[in-house]
């Protein structure tokens, strides 16, 4: 009777070593989630025209994201032109991580405004196309392994406006 007992707790002690390392492979694993959004509006004051954008980083896993220190955070907008014939890309801005190389915390959200002043208005721009994305360190110590998040957003210009 007592090597049945015996038996029984070795494989109770054996799944719960299972299931706690399952757990670790999981959260490992999964634990590193983020979620990147933005936004952004395009104002024109005496033929000038402006464009604010309106961006966001929040931490949805277990553990913190870490900032990738070559890639980082950055912001890109492009103009869309109409031509006689089709869209293209116009002429393109780039800024840099408005967060620096700073990190986000689980559970938490990085907001920023970043401000491109583009200066005269052009005829023919029909409006922006604003890309947002960051990489992190998948795991501190493997800096090689990265993710990354992207959002990307159309900004029409005011002149195409209701």
């Amino acid at each position: 009777m007592s090597s049945w007992i015996d038996i029984s707790e070795a494989s109770g002690a054996i799944s719960a070593t299972l299931a706690f390392v399952g757990g670790l492979a999981i959260s490992f694993r999964y634990g590193r989630k983020a979620n990147a959004e933005i936004a952004g509006s395009a104002y024109e004051n005496a033929g000038k025209v402006t464009v604010a954008t309106r961006l966001s980083i929040s931490a949805v896993g277990l553990y913190r994201i870490t900032f990738s220190k070559e890639n980082g955070v950055h912001i890109r907008l492009t103009e869309v032109v109409q031509g006689p014939t089709d869209t293209h890309d116009g002429r393109s801005w780039l800024q840099g991580s408005p967060f620096g190389t700073s990190f986000v915390e689980a559970g938490e959200t990085l907001t920023s405004t970043v401000i491109f002043p583009l200066g005269e208005s052009q005829a023919d721009v029909i409006g922006w196309r604003v890309s947002f994305g960051f990489t992190v360190e998948r795991r501190p110590a493997m800096r090689r392994l990265l993710w990354s998040w992207a959002d990307t957003a159309f900004i029409p210009s005011s002149q195409f406006k209701d």
